[in-house]
């Protein structure tokens, strides 16, 4: 009997709920009105760099000509349009003798993005820029920006010193190593500290997973080698691995920038943007910037980890390069990173010829022992160095020695160029 009242009074709430949603259901088309037009402004200016730039763009308004889409280009979610046909001046307010003009205009040489001429406006630390948009209607966005100076900047590890800006690699041991920075700067509110990860051919990498970036409001920091990326990724992925080459970048910023990168809208806490233009937000700010080429190492984990010599021939070139690999866990079916240095093989015009890749970054992974690592190389050509050559290195790993095919994997599968002789060093 009990069970019976109970299966009433689930019938009866069930009845209940079915009357309270169902009117839920019927649903009707509302007009959302058109969102107001923001300018937004990103101007930061580089007093270590040739030209200078502005980028002028409308936030979304809910409505578009569809003409435009083909004209920009846009992805459907675009969140902005680029602002054409306004005149746009940077002044140096505390240097009136400037060469360059008392008000440097910038030409727009894309939809919404003007450059300045090469080295103008003159630009000293200390210096006050007065940023000026005049846009169609008549209307006028104003900012100005102090310009920074970055005397120095040193990074100090266990095993070596160097400034930024020296053509030398700092090598690292990211296991064991913590990073020491001392940036030495006569003007500046903040310091930011940039890893992008180099590419197969010498280019930053364009990858998320493959850049970090840090502030500090103090000139000397320390960074521990097995720093975790949390706020960009959330998954806890390091910020450099062993067996990769990053370029890493220390940059001091004015106030405006300081402010623009750290703050957000916020509709659960109340914080919002700090805004320093007038007419638009965005920013205009000053930045200086060093870089610094790091070859990240790391300890032995796993029997696989180490340096081995390859020799053999492969594609008709007499091949005599080390790998040094890292592995990123010390799984069964791990990922890989290695730098390769020595007598290899690059693809000419002519043919197939010697070629020093210079400590080139590769990587691969194993499953059990079997592994694949992938190399991606330059082809040489009569007008220089380019992207165009994939090579598949595979194999079964053994503690003393094994054998690596190498393979050219083109367009229309895999050839085989020869195989080659591990030996770990």
């Amino acid at each position: 009997m009990a069970a019976r009242a109970i299966g009433y009074r689930l019938s009866a709430i069930g009845a209940v709920l079915a009357a309270i949603t169902l009117p839920a259901c019927e649903l009707e088309e509302v007009a959302i009105p058109s969102g107001e037009e923001v300018l937004i402004v990103h101007a930061v200016m580089r007093p270590d760099q040739q030209r200078q730039f502005v980028l002028l763009e409308s936030s979304w308004r809910g409505e578009v000509d569809p003409a435009d889409l083909d004209r920009f280009d846009l992805p459907p979610n675009s969140p902005q349009l680029p602002v054409e046909g306004a005149v746009v001046t940077v002044s140096n307010v505390d240097f009136p003798g400037d060469p360059c003009g008392s008000a440097v205009v910038f030409d727009e040489n894309a939809p919404g993005l003007y450059q300045g001429p090469g080295n103008c406006p003159t630009m000293g630390p200390g210096d006050q820029l007065e940023l000026q948009i005049l846009l169609p209607n008549g209307d006028v966005i104003r900012g100005t920006t102090e310009v920074v100076g970055l005397d120095s900047a040193w990074v100090r590890g266990a095993l070596d010193s160097l400034p930024f800006g020296s053509l030398d690699s700092l090598i690292f041991n990211r296991d064991s190593d913590t990073l020491q920075f001392a940036v030495y700067s006569s003007h500046g509110r903040l310091v930011e500290l940039q890893f992008n990860r180099l590419d197969y051919y010498g280019n930053l990498s364009t990858s998320e997973f493959d850049r970090s970036s840090f502030l500090a409001d103090t000139n000397d920091f320390i960074m521990p080698g097995t720093t975790l990326d949390l706020l960009d990724r959330g998954e806890g992925d390091e910020v450099v691995r062993a067996g990769r080459r990053y370029v890493m970048t220390v940059a001091m910023t004015d106030a405006n920038y300081f402010d623009f990168v750290r703050s957000q809208n916020n509709e659960l806490t109340g914080r919002g943007f700090i805004n320093h233009l007038e007419g638009a937000v965005g920013v205009f700010g000053s930045i200086v910037a060093s870089p610094l080429t790091v070859d990240a190492v790391g300890d032995a984990k796993d029997p696989r980890e180490g340096t081995y010599r390859l020799t053999g021939v492969a594609a008709g070139v007499t091949v005599d390069a080390t790998l040094s690999m890292y592995l990123r866990q010390a799984t069964d079916s791990a990922d890989l990173s290695a730098f390769l240095r020595g007598v290899w093989l690059q693809e000419t015009e002519q043919g197939w010829m010697p070629w020093d890749p210079r400590g080139l970054s590769v990587d691969g992974g194993f499953v059990g022992p079997t592994f694949e690592i992938v190399v991606e190389q330059p082809m040489l050509t009569d007008r220089g160095e380019r992207p165009g050559t994939t090579l598949l290195l595979t194999g079964t790993w053994a503690a003393d020695s094994f054998q690596v095919a190498v393979k050219d994997n083109g367009v229309f599968g895999a050839l085989d160029l020869g195989a080659l002789t591990a030996v770990k060093q």
